[in-house]
């Protein structure tokens, strides 16, 4: 500028000066944003863990060309595990809170504990079973992500009982049934066998096991002999030979 006011160099050339330092820092910019836009492609190649855990599943291979959003890996956070499990609704006396033990499928040891964190209030359709979800207290060590496990839940209102086969169960259709749960009712009998005579016994179902076809009730002794074969109400009191 002050060459062209001083009258060193005529106006067309300092115009001229002018618009070519304009394009030069335009150009410059322009290099600067192409910079910019590489350095942020080199990043992209690095794929980053948003968190530290354990590749569970690798989704791609050495040298395939991947797009932007495309899973390659699945990640798990090994450090704190989550027990799902499932128990027949009719036995929905679990409560969030409650305690679990259990151990990996045909192991006796280790044995872990778990805690109800949440329970779904809709049972399976298909199975009649609520899906509950338990944390895993640690120690972990030993147990693998989708290992299949087995154990129990201790209940706040342990029942006691016998054990038979469901398909010894009867029902007195002919009396109202209570208005608790329907696997819980007075209704309920089986024909045992009491100095060999047929007795029909009044029983109080406490649990069903639908996995087993088994219930547990009471009302019965140990030693009575359960007839698997249902009888008509006239057969009460008819002699029985057991071979």
């Amino acid at each position: 500028g002050r060459l062209f006011k001083q009258g060193f160099i005529a106006e067309i050339e300092y115009e001229r000066s002018k618009a070519d330092a304009r394009a030069q820092r335009e150009n410059l910019a322009a290099q600067q944003a192409l910079i910019s836009i590489a350095q942020k492609a080199v990043n992209d190649a690095v794929v980053s863990a948003p968190m530290s855990g354990t590749i569970s599943k690798r989704l791609v291979e050495s040298g395939q060309t991947i797009s932007p959003g495309q899973t390659v890996f699945e990640l798990v956070d090994a450090s704190t595990l989550e027990l799902q499990g499932s128990v027949p609704d009719n036995q929905a006396g679990i409560q969030v809170g409650q305690n679990i033990q259990f151990q990996s499928a045909g192991q006796t040891t280790p044995v872990f504990d778990a805690r109800i964190t949440r329970i779904n209030p809709v049972a399976d359709a298909a199975s009649r079973a609520l899906q509950f979800y338990a944390d895993v207290n640690s120690p972990t060590a030993g147990l693998n992500i989708g290992n299949y496990v087995e154990g129990f839940i201790r209940l706040n209102n342990a029942q006691s009982g016998l054990v038979l086969p469901t398909r010894a169960i009867q029902r007195d259709n002919s009396q109202p049934q209570s208005s608790q749960n329907s696997q819980n009712t007075q209704n309920s009998y089986v024909w045992a066998i009491r100095q060999n005579k047929l007795t029909r016994v009044n029983v109080d179902v406490v649990m069903q096991d639908r996995a087993s076809n088994s219930v547990m009730v009471q009302g019965i002794n140990a030693d009575d002999r359960i007839s698997l074969v249902k009888f008509a109400e006239q057969a009460a009191g008819s002699a029985v030979k057991v071979n």
